[in-house]
């Protein structure tokens, strides 16, 4: 797991949480990829491209964060809390 957290998946308790933890997870490690991408290449790309990779990394902030909330909507709904998860 590239960010070292670990996803904690219940055995039924939810699905729809589940899901929505291991999309939340994917599109957090799709935007610390972008932030590193785009990070590597400060100083060594051209104008256009370094607004290409920061829209990106932009993009994957917002999906990122859009994971996120439909997460925690879905705890607070369903009083499906995280921390019960094994």
């Amino acid at each position: 797991m590239p960010l070292g957290y670990a996803v904690y998946m219940s055995a039924g308790h939810c699905a729809e949480k589940d899901r929505l933890l291991l999309e939340y997870r994917q599109a957090a490690d799709q935007y610390a990829a972008a932030v590193a991408e785009l990070s590597r290449r400060i100083g060594i790309s051209s104008l256009d491209d370094y607004q290409k990779l920061h829209q990106a990394a932009e993009s994957a902030r917002i999906r990122s964060n859009e994971a996120r909330d439909r997460l925690a909507r879905q705890i607070a709904e369903h009083h499906c809390d995280i921390s019960k998860a094994s």
